[in-house]
């Protein structure tokens, strides 16, 4: 059911950003060249329209095209002079949105000087037109007549003026609406319906996926200036304040994601945590600054910031690409696109490269394709993965009628091998107890041995099996420790006239919680091989310890050390060591006393001591 729906979402999905792909194409709109352009900088930014008119021809520089100043505290001063009469109403439009203060300025009929505001600098002074950038209509004036426009602002600052026809800036605006409507229509529709995807599958990356492209189209609608088309509330330095907030914390933000996609939190845990720790107490500082009006200075070092993980993430992505990491191609032509869209808006903020269609909209349309490639491979991924688990189900389904099966076939073959073993274990027990000939005892106890050992080999094989799953909870009991080892003693001397030496550490509380007939399986086992392997007039030592934590049983026996090549296998199922070639066994025992190490989540180790013995350890937790 999930598989289906996040097919058919997939496919409204790519359906839609086909349509949105079709509408971007529309043509940009054409604005008239401007004439006799000249603009010069107010180092004071005091100046007032009746000073800068005044200024001589020398202070003021051809404007040709467009010019970026970066995050400058000057103001700039723009004239426009009318190279031909004019009565047709125009607009004059400056391209960039987010500023602080724009004002125009021109000559009424008697010769007094207009101000109107391009941008809402106070709450007492709203702007003439409610449009996302600073706009001028154009008021009829004879040939000569001249407009001046100041731009004095604390974010970065790009000069680029348009004069349009009246319908041709109508037929422009009305294109840019529609095509910037379906832009925030689309991204809007796929943080909501991440928001709930996430809320749905509980998928830490999806919720971070949702956070991350909320934050990119805040960005993209600040600096767009949308605000000013949309309300009248707030003054253009808050508005403006809040843009510059929001790309503090995108760093935070994006470097959150781009850790849970590649996985780094778990790969390179020490650099992801450092790296978050840094950008969000960089972004603290950030709003903290904005806050103060310390605009000009702070965004600044935060773009900077954001230029730097930029290399850092495509240097982790081709080094994640290098280790095998299946997301590291994807993810670096995903963030590579949008990171070079927006290199290229922070080149043009700190006046690298000239204000123009590409540079304003570099990280708006990399945004863009960068949500629409994230989209479609974040549901890719989750599509493989629920395959994944539901084909994981399935296989544990199949294995759990497998294990059923067997476990019934298992207890059908110990009673069919068992029964008979047993018939021939008693009829020898009753010919040796007869009075027969001693070659005729002598073959009775070879039938006496091999049945013993059948008995042996079928037990240990059936263990084996039976404790490939770790035990229930509910068959976990107190165990006291020191009565089972005593207990693990005795049976050994009654089966091998080997001497045993238990020591028990003063003071200790050996108890431990755990299933009592797969510790005491473990404990024969690992006595029963120390035995086996220790010469016959040297006693096998047991020594039993605890501390808070852990309970420990150390098996020690004088022998034959372990051959180097032979301790990464002891405990493999079936192996025989190189010095166990003319000892009988089944090479299951070290493995089973190793498995029932791993379900108490345990330990078992061996090691050869200097002097010669060899010893194995059993740790086992007190508390599961």
């Amino acid at each position: 059911m999930a598989v289906a729906f996040v097919t058919k979402s997939n496919h409204l999905i790519r359906l839609i950003q086909g349509c949105v792909l079709i509408c971007l194409c529309l043509v940009w709109g054409k604005a008239q060249a401007l004439q006799s352009l000249h603009w010069m900088t107010d180092t004071s930014a005091q100046s007032n329209v009746q000073t800068v008119s005044a200024m001589p021809e020398s202070r003021w520089q051809t404007l040709e095209g467009s010019f970026s100043r970066g995050f400058t505290a000057e103001a700039i001063w723009v004239r426009v002079r009318y190279t031909t009469d004019t009565t047709t109403p125009g607009f004059l439009e400056l391209e960039q949105a987010a500023l602080h203060e724009v004002d125009f300025f021109y000559q009424d009929a008697a010769g007094a000087w207009v101000r109107q505001p391009g941008a809402r600098s106070s709450w007492e002074h709203p702007r003439a037109l409610d449009y996302r950038r600073p706009l001028l209509q154009l008021p009829d004036a004879p040939k000569g007549a001249t407009v001046y426009v100041r731009v004095h602002t604390q974010s970065s600052l790009a000069i680029e003026l348009r004069l349009w026809a009246h319908s041709d800036w109508v037929r422009n605006s009305q294109r840019d609406t529609l095509r910037w409507g379906l832009f925030f229509g689309f991204n809007l529709m796929v943080v909501v319906f991440f928001g709930l995807f996430a809320y749905w599958t509980r998928i830490k990356l999806h919720a971070l996926y949702a956070l991350y492209m909320l934050t990119l189209l805040l960005a993209t609608f600040l600096t767009g200036g949308w605000y000013a088309q949309l309300t009248t509330w707030g003054t253009s330095a808050l508005w403006v304040g809040l843009l510059g907030i929001v790309i503090s914390w995108v760093n935070f933000v994006a470097m959150a994601f781009d850790f849970e996609f590649l996985n780094l939190r778990q790969t390179r845990r020490r650099l992801a945590n450092a790296v978050l720790w840094f950008t969000g107490l960089a972004g603290v500082v950030a709003t903290v600054g904005i806050a103060w009006g310390h605009y000009r200075s702070v965004v600044p070092i935060s773009q900077l910031i954001g230029a730097g993980l930029i290399f850092l993430n495509m240097y982790l992505g081709v080094s994640e690409l290098r280790k095998g990491n299946p997301k590291a191609s994807f993810f670096l032509w995903a963030f590579g696109i949008f990171y070079a869209g927006v290199l290229i808006r922070y080149l043009r903020n700190f006046g690298v490269l000239e204000p123009n269609d590409i540079t304003e909209n570099s990280y708006q349309m990399a945004a863009f394709a960068h949500m629409m490639i994230m989209s479609v491979g974040i549901f890719s991924s989750y599509n493989r993965l629920q395959v994944e688990k539901n084909a994981a189900e399935a296989l544990a389904e199949s294995e759990q009628v497998h294990r059923k099966l067997q476990g019934e076939f298992l207890g059908l073959v110990s009673h069919e091998l068992r029964t008979p073993l047993t018939i021939v274990s008693v009829a020898a027990d009753n010919l040796v107890s007869a009075q027969i000939a001693p070659l005729e005892r002598e073959r009775v106890n070879k039938i006496r041995r091999a049945a013993e050992r059948m008995r042996i080999i079928i037990e240990g094989y059936l263990n084996a099996e039976r404790l490939t799953q770790a035990p229930a909870p509910d068959t976990f009991q107190t165990i006291y420790m020191e009565s089972l080892c005593k207990q693990i003693i005795q049976n050994a001397q009654e089966k091998f006239p080997h001497p045993i030496n238990l020591k028990i550490q003063d003071g200790s509380q050996n108890t431990l919680l755990g299933n009592v007939l797969e510790i005491q399986i473990a404990l024969d086992n690992l006595v029963d091989n120390a035995i086996a392997h220790s010469s016959p007039a040297d006693p096998v030592e047991v020594q039993l310890s605890s501390d808070d934590q852990m309970c420990t049983v150390a098996v020690t026996n004088h022998g034959d050390p372990i051959p180097e090549q032979d301790l990464p296998h002891l405990f493999e199922r079936f192996y025989r060591g190189s010095n166990a070639t003319y000892r009988t066994g089944t090479g299951l025992g070290l493995f089973l006393a190793k498995q029932i190490a791993d379900h108490h989540q345990g330990q078992l180790s061996a090691v050869n001591l200097p002097d010669g013995r060899c010893r194995f350890v059993l740790n086992l937790r007190k508390g599961l």
